[in-house]
């Protein structure tokens, strides 16, 4: 089999599955005889392991949000594509697809979007021909974004990939010693049934459907059910994953550890199997661990009374760092559409729209201060 070169465009802050499939992917093709390179963010988590992994990551501002970056941007993504002459490009994150489909006519490579996400694409005219006509593949890795790029996006049939996440069950095995030693460390009994979840405070994450369904089974009677959740706060802070679960009533069943922002493997397997208690409540030898949490009757008669309303429980708000994604998104659209509209393509072109402007509003500034002159004279 010839060997082919392909870029790995993996825009990722943290180091996610995500992530981890890209610069996997990189490693495995290139231990394969083939050529790949990895296109990163700079000083991310993910930039970091590529060169852990000895992939040679290149950084670019694929994330960029102001269109003044956009020019210098595709010139060095164009630069790479003829530097190394890539037979595939695949998209892991969908910031920078657009510009790698207009590279792709010069570029003469294979355009790939593996979507890994299990939030929707949206189904607008834009991303529908960038789906369906400049693609060469579109990658899923659940059947629900299948079902979606097949009958929303209208992706044709020997275009569209389905590619199931994989186990490795040497890694992720039933040890009972383990078992055992995380029931003791988190006062979980034998009898109970102990979910677990692991992941970023975000609600793609599935926390808030989880706690929802526990909650679900503990008001039909299942009263030996708990739940584990372990993550750290990103678009969805600590904050309201705990409002969550005082919403439901379930702070007597659900156990919360904060990674922070150090979500390493270590980090975790310290987190689960030595887990830090406030000072003066060390667990040892004649000093118990000691837990502040309502319990029986008490968390009872609290529950009642937010259920009453006597209790006030705070509005639901869009957290900050969304609604603050959410404008920046907006802006970027906007300046986008501006670009389009004006068919302004580099900085020298932006730079002659925007001197005539300039000198408009200055004549108009002028004009405006010779009026209230005279309107005080």
């Amino acid at each position: 089999m010839s060997s082919f070169r392909s870029i790995q465009v993996v825009n990722v802050r943290w180091f996610n599955a995500t992530a981890w499939y890209g610069l996997e992917l990189a490693r495995l093709l290139n231990a394969a005889g083939h050529e790949s390179r990895v296109v990163a963010l700079a000083d991310t988590e993910t930039f970091a392991k590529a060169e852990e992994m000895g992939l040679r990551p290149l950084a670019m501002p694929l994330n960029a949000k102001n269109p003044l970056e956009f020019p210098g941007l595709i010139r060095d993504m164009g630069r790479l594509v003829r530097a190394f002459r890539p037979d595939v490009v695949n998209c892991h994150r969908g910031e920078s697809f657009l510009f790698w489909g207009l590279l792709k006519g010069m570029g003469g490579y294979a355009l790939v979007r593996t979507r890994g996400d299990q939030r929707l694409p949206k189904g607008n005219l834009p991303n529908r021909i960038l789906h369906t006509r400049v693609a060469d593949a579109v990658v899923a890795t659940n059947s629900v974004m299948a079902r979606h790029f097949a009958e929303k996006m209208r992706v044709p049939a020997e275009r569209l990939h389905m590619i199931l996440g994989g186990v490795d069950t040497e890694r992720f095995r039933f040890v009972p010693e383990g078992r055992a030693e995380v029931r003791a460390r988190y006062g979980f009994t034998d009898d109970e049934c102990v979910v677990g979840l692991l992941g970023r405070f975000d609600l793609v994450k599935g926390q808030r459907e989880t706690i929802a369904a526990l909650a679900k089974l503990v008001g039909e009677g299942v009263r030996n059910i708990r739940l584990l959740l372990l993550g750290f706060s990103t678009a969805t802070l600590q904050e309201e994953v705990e409002a969550w679960i005082r919403e439901a009533g379930m702070e007597r069943y659900v156990r919360l550890k904060s990674l922070g922002k150090n979500y390493t493997e270590e980090a975790i397997r310290g987190w689960i199997l030595q887990p830090k208690l406030p000072k003066g409540q060390q667990a040892g030898k004649g000093n118990p661990a000691k837990r502040k949490k309502l319990h029986g009757l008490q968390a009872l008669y609290y529950s009642y009374l937010y259920q009453m309303g006597v209790l006030k429980r705070k509005p639901k708000r869009i957290p900050y760092v969304v609604r603050q994604d959410i404008r920046r998104l907006d802006e970027r659209i906007a300046q986008m559409e501006f670009l389009q509209k004006h068919g302004i393509t580099t900085r020298e072109e932006l730079e002659s729209y925007r001197k005539p402007l300039e000198q408009q509003v200055l004549a108009l500034t002028k004009e405006r201060h010779r009026q209230i002159g005279r309107a005080h004279v």
